[in-house]
């Protein structure tokens, strides 16, 4: 880096590069600054015990008080956080609006606004500039990939939060055997019209499908379970299967 000294002993939050500051977790340092500097705001600006921050960029967590871990980079980027712990905000104003400790913490945004709707929630991820995601907790929003046109394998994701296409050669798999009457439990399901609930899809557009509870009862291995052990989902994947199955026998 061009132009840089770094930290005396007495200065070992700081260090400079050409003309910019960087800081990382200092509360005398940034007291100091304020008696000397008035309403310029450098990064940690109101910090008073949070520890092991990172901030690099003007008004960067700049109301952040005694959060603690956190890593901003860019203009604004968790400006309004308090109190949240384990947050990474790289980009102009990214988590700026991530405010609470006790549930505001763990979340990743990368790009310009990512994150901006979070406020209080916790472990979620943003990807991509002006993905602003939403204060739910536990999830995940990635731009750029809504109605875009992409191969011919659906990509689907394990209980691990891992990534990948479903498989169908035989090296893959173990315990093979007709489906037999199995896939009569198809004529016991109830279709259903439904609009999901606008945290879901905002459009709330018209959805056609199965209820995975109604499902559960005709047949449990035609669901996927949340972390509680709950119905979560119909795999319809294996409902095409059964279906076949049953074209196939009546043929």
């Amino acid at each position: 880096m061009y132009g840089c000294r770094f930290p005396s002993p007495r200065q070992y939050h700081r260090f400079w590069c050409g003309q910019h500051r960087i800081w990382i977790s200092s509360a005398h340092e940034q007291h100091r600054w304020k008696r000397q500097h008035g309403d310029r705001r450098p990064g940690l600006f109101s910090n008073a015990t949070g520890g092991g921050n990172i901030a690099i960029g003007n008004n960067v967590l700049l109301h952040n008080d005694s959060g603690g871990n956190n890593t901003a980079i860019g203009f604004g980027a968790l400006e309004n956080n308090i109190d949240g712990q384990d947050n990474i905000a790289i980009g102009q104003h990214a988590l700026g609006a991530n405010n609470s400790g006790s549930t505001g913490g763990d979340n990743i945004a990368l790009g310009a606004f990512a994150g901006s709707s979070i406020t209080t929630a916790s472990n979620v991820i943003c990807i991509g500039a002006n993905v602003f995601g939403a204060n739910v907790g536990n999830s995940c929003y990635i731009g750029n990939i809504w109605t875009q046109p992409g191969g011919s394998q659906a990509v689907f994701v394990n209980a691990d939060g891992k990534l990948g296409a479903q498989v169908s050669s035989r090296r893959f798999k173990d315990a093979i055997k007709p489906l037999g009457q199995a896939s009569e439990a198809l004529f016991a399901l109830k279709p259903v019209s439904f609009r999901y609930n606008k945290e879901i899809d905002s459009t709330a557009a018209s959805q056609f499908g199965l209820v995975a509870e109604d499902v559960e009862k005709v047949n449990r291995d035609l669901v996927v379970r949340n972390k509680k052990g709950k119905a979560y989902s119909v795999r319809y994947d294996q409902v095409n299967a059964m279906l076949l199955n049953e074209v196939s026998q009546r043929a």
